[in-house]
C-alpha cells in the first residue's frame, strides 16, 4: 500500500511527566499500528456477563426481538463481580498498550515478556514493574493519554471522526468542512 503524505514509520511524541523532585521523566510514545488494539483484545479478552434471560418491552411484556428475529438477551451487567473483571481487564489492556506505545523509546526496558496465553500476567508483571519503578497513578493516566493522542485516539478526534462520519452518512457537512459563522453580518 502506498498512501501519499505517509513515510511508512507511525508518528511519535516526546512526553514529559513531572515530577515533584524536579527530575521530570521524558518518554517517547509511538503511535499504535491498526491492528494494536485487537491484538491486545486477543492477549487480555473482556469478562462475558452472566446470561440472565431474555430482554422484554416493559410496556407490553413482548419479547424483544434482533433484527434476525432471534430474542434480545439479558446480561447482568450491574453484577459487582463482573464490574470489577472489566475495571481489571481495562487496566490490564491499558497497560499492555502503553508498554507497546514506549516500544521505540530506546529508554525504556521492559522486563516482562509475553508468553501466548498468558496476557492477564503479562500485563501484571508490567503493572509490577511500573510499581517498582515509583510509576504514581498520574504518572500511569499521562502516559495512557500520550499514547491515545499520539494513535490519534484522543476523546477529541474520536468524537470529531463520529461526527465526520455520521454528517456524512447523512448528507451533511461534516464538522471539519463547517464554514464558520460570519462575523460581518450578512452579506
Amino acid at each position: 500500500m502506498k498512501i501519499n503524505g505517509l513515510a511508512g514509520k507511525l508518528a511519535t511524541e516526546r512526553v514529559v511527566i513531572p515530577r515533584h523532585d524536579g527530575d521530570d521523566i521524558v518518554l517517547t510514545m509511538q503511535a499504535w499500528p491498526v491492528g494494536m488494539l485487537q491484538t491486545v483484545a486477543e492477549m487480555v479478552p473482556d469478562p462475558e456477563a452472566k446470561y440472565i434471560g431474555i430482554e422484554s418491552d416493559p410496556s407490553t411484556g413482548a419479547t424483544l426481538k434482533n433484527p434476525d428475529g432471534s430474542p434480545v438477551k439479558k446480561y447482568d451487567t450491574e453484577n459487582p463481580k463482573f464490574r470489577r473483571r472489566v475495571e481489571d481487564a481495562n487496566k490490564h489492556q491499558n497497560a499492555i498498550l502503553i508498554v507497546m506505545a514506549l516500544r521505540g523509546d530506546p529508554n525504556v526496558q521492559i522486563e516482562a515478556k509475553y508468553v501466548k496465553g498468558k496476557g492477564v500476567e503479562y500485563a501484571k508483571a508490567i503493572l509490577a514493574e511500573f510499581d517498582a519503578f515509583g510509576v504514581s497513578i498520574g504518572d500511569w493516566a499521562i502516559m495512557r493519554d500520550a499514547a491515545y493522542r499520539v494513535s490519534n485516539l484522543s476523546k477529541e478526534n474520536v468524537d470529531k471522526a463520529q461526527a465526520d462520519f455520521f454528517s456524512r452518512e447523512k448528507g451533511l457537512a461534516s464538522a471539519s468542512q463547517k464554514a464558520e459563522p460570519s462575523t460581518t453580518g450578512p452579506s
